[in-house]
């Protein structure tokens, strides 16, 4: 704030912080630090290829890793760490090594959205190399807890539906065999007469359903049978399968045959 010849003038001043410098001095014993506690800055933070590896040994050797890090800072940890892999300032493998600890430790749900969309991407990024089956195997050991654990029945607090999702999204996306026999064995339940989907597993259901099925009866049955045609249209439209999106496309012209879809 400075005096113009009377008058008050208020000028925003941004600040632009490249680097910084700070000492400390740890406890004994410990091997790391751990910067923007409670993520409360709006800014990623690197870290040495050795405190990386620290923060990975810590979580997975730590009993209870909330002991060590609260939800928001294990979310923290794991977002920076994949968006500076993909800055090109850390390998993939420190990234990745990060989230070991999930396999048998993690039942958070900030934290799996965060691994799992980032692994999703990353996945469709890779798909014509030769590391999209290793990272697809590695998902589905990293679920494979969480998916016995939670299995299908829509059931618990809210977050705990939500992670639910996730984990059998992710698993049928990686080509496990049991999820997606499980997603087609609903939507066929539903077609044949019993209970509707509940709705956090709808997406599930319907986007790896119909890929298990013969695309001429899941495509007629969600469309004439479905009242979340929108939710529909939308997993429909994400299909990579030919047959899927021929039929939608005809029936959405008016040009489908209704013969013979059993």
């Amino acid at each position: 704030m400075r005096e113009l010849d009377g008058c008050s003038e208020t000028r925003q001043v941004v600040v632009v912080i490249t680097k910084f410098c700070f000492f400390s001095t740890l406890p004994p014993g410990s091997s790391w630090l751990k910067l923007n506690v409670g993520v409360r800055g709006y800014y990623r933070v690197n870290y040495p290829a050795s405190d990386w590896a620290a923060f990975a040994k810590s979580l997975s050797e730590s009993p209870h890793p909330s002991s060590l890090f609260p939800t928001v800072d294990r979310t923290g940890l794991l977002a920076d760490a994949f968006a500076m892999a993909g800055a090109g300032r850390l390998p993939y493998s420190a990234a990745l090594g990060l989230t070991r600890y999930m396999a048998q430790k993690e039942n958070d749900l900030a934290p799996w959205q965060v691994v799992l969309d980032t692994l999703a991407n990353l996945t469709g990024t890779l798909r014509a190399t030769s590391a999209r089956g290793p990272l697809r195997s590695y998902q589905l050991w990293l679920c494979s807890r969480l998916r016995a654990d939670l299995g299908w029945s829509d059931e618990g607090a809210t977050e705990k539906r939500l992670l639910r999702s996730a984990v059998l999204n992710a698993s049928c996306r990686c080509g496990d065999g049991e999820s997606r026999a499980a997603a087609k064995k609903r939507l066929m339940d539903w077609k044949d007469g019993g209970s509707r989907v509940s709705p956090n597993l709808r997406g599930v259901v319907y986007k790896h359903g119909m890929k298990e099925v013969r695309a001429k009866t899941a495509v007629l049955f969600l469309f004439t049978v479905s009242i979340h045609v929108v939710q529909v249209k939308y997993y429909i439209g994400r299909s990579s399968s030919h047959d899927i999106l021929g039929h939608s496309v005809l029936l959405l012209e008016g040009n489908y045959n209704y013969t013979k879809v059993c």
